[in-house]
């Protein structure tokens, strides 16, 4: 058997095929391979950690609609796949029996001053945009200072549910 967490996720999509090719090519006949993989479209919507109702609506509705934007992105290897497609690139690679699950887990997040600077740094220190960055996109600097203070009177210092989501391809 392989077995694997987030094996296929640093690489892009076609790329993703071909490992599950080259694994194929390990595993000995009647072998089995099990991976769980992170589900990135499903990741926690920091949004729905705070209240927004403090926000006027319209700006509520743009920082929804921006943080959505960040898991509808066609063209971002990270969230540009769901189960389905995990499936399919397995069953493409060789694979028989292919099963796909999905399954969310919970955990405690401790969000720190530290933790709302990298969400809401405008200067990116990696190789994707910050959440505020993301934010931008569809809000003015200024709403962006008022979004990150709701932020910080309602988080800062305190312990948040954060729900985790991955995929488990049994083939």
């Amino acid at each position: 058997a392989i077995v694997g967490r987030n094996a296929l996720l640093p690489y892009h999509p076609q790329d993703r095929r071909r490992v599950l090719s080259e694994l194929l090519s390990l595993n000995r006949s009647g072998g089995a391979l099990s991976l769980a993989e992170t589900l990135s479209r499903l990741a926690q919507r920091l949004y729905d950690l705070v209240d927004l109702s403090a926000l006027d609506d319209d700006l509520a509705v743009r920082v929804r609609s921006a943080e959505e934007a960040i898991y509808e992105n066609p063209d971002d290897p990270l969230v540009n796949w769901d189960m389905a497609e995990l499936a399919r690139w397995a069953t493409e690679a060789g694979y028989q029996q292919v099963e796909t699950k999905v399954y969310t887990a919970t955990t405690q997040v401790h969000v720190t001053v530290a933790r709302l600077e990298s969400w809401f740094s405008t200067n990116s220190k990696g190789p994707r945009p910050t959440y505020a960055q993301y934010l931008l996109r569809r809000i003015a600097l200024a709403e962006l200072a008022t979004v990150r203070d709701l932020f910080e009177r309602q988080l800062l210092n305190q312990s948040v549910p954060w729900q985790i989501c991955y995929v488990h391809l049994l083939a």
